[in-house]
This record gives structure tokens, C-alpha cells and sequence, in this order.
């Protein structure tokens, strides 16, 4: 008579380790928890008006050209699929789930951080600009933008 056996070669751990991952996302950019300009102004605003543009109005005497330094790094990452793709298999090989979207939200902090001060990426910054500013690099002004790019995993 035949037996039949059953091994688990693994297949509970990784099933117990992707159920950990349902849910889970992580967000990486200017997050809601980055405070405040020293003007006072929300430094995920000061994000949103840089990323999207604005124009001139009575509440902000200012027009901000569009430098999309989010969509234009997601694009150029193409999501950061290949990221995940390796998450995934560094999961299945045996890594913690948590320490690999970690590893990935580093990635994505890092990536996003890299476009500032690319000077071809980005509409040229007006002479007024550049002499207000001291130099010709965009979205680096205060630095408060730049130290705000981050991650969470949720």
C-alpha cells in the first residue's frame, strides 16, 4: 500500500509571513506629520504647492511653477515595483516582512530626496529667485522640504 506524505517545506511560514504584509502600505513623500515652516505655513502644503503649482490670489500673493518632485520620481522608479518584487522574494527567502518594507521605504525616501536640486529636471527658477536664493537648485530653500521626505509603513 502506498503512503503518502505531507512535508511543509516552508509553505506555513511564508503564508503566516504574507498574512502579516495584508493590508500593509507603505507611503513615502512630505507626510501630514512633518510640522511646520518657520513662517508657519504646513511643510505638506509647502509640498503640495511645489508639487502641483499655484497661482497668484489674495491669500497667497505668490505664483509657484509646477516641480513635481513625487510623480516625477515615482515615474521615473516606475513605482519602485522592482523594490517590491525583491521585498517579496527576500520574504519568501526567509527575511522578516517588516525589516524589508522598511528596506523599501528607505529606498523610496532616498530616491525622492535625490531630485531635489536638479536643475534639468525642473522649470529654471527666475533671476529674482536665484538672486533671493543665493543659488539656481530647486526646491532646496530652507531645507525644511527636504528634511520632511519620508516613510511610513502602515
Amino acid at each position: 500500500m502506498a503512503e503518502v506524505i505531507d512535508k511543509d517545506l516552508g509553505w506555513k511560514r511564508i503564508k503566516k509571513k504574507f498574512a502579516f504584509l495584508n493590508g500593509k502600505q507603505i507611503k513615502a513623500g512630505v507626510l501630514s506629520s512633518a510640522g511646520t515652516e518657520a513662517n508657519g505655513v504646513p511643510i505638506a502644503q509647502v509640498g503640495a504647492f511645489n508639487e502641483y503649482g499655484t497661482n497668484a490670489s489674495a491669500n497667497r500673493p505668490w505664483n509657484v511653477p509646477a516641480r513635481p518632485f513625487l510623480s516625477r520620481t515615482t515615474d521615473q522608479k516606475k513605482g519602485w515595483q522592482s523594490n517590491a518584487a525583491r521585498c517579496v522574494d527576500n520574504i519568501i527567502g526567509g527575511a522578516e516582512a517588516m525589516a524589508e518594507m522598511n528596506a523599501v521605504g528607505e529606498t523610496m525616501k532616498t530616491d525622492i530626496k535625490n531630485v531635489f536640486g536638479q536643475v534639468a529636471m525642473f522649470k529654471r527658477l527666475k533671476p529674482s529667485t536665484i538672486k533671493k536664493k543665493g543659488h539656481n537648485l530647486p526646491l532646496l530653500d530652507s531645507g525644511a522640504l527636504y528634511d520632511s521626505i519620508d516613510y511610513e509603513v502602515k
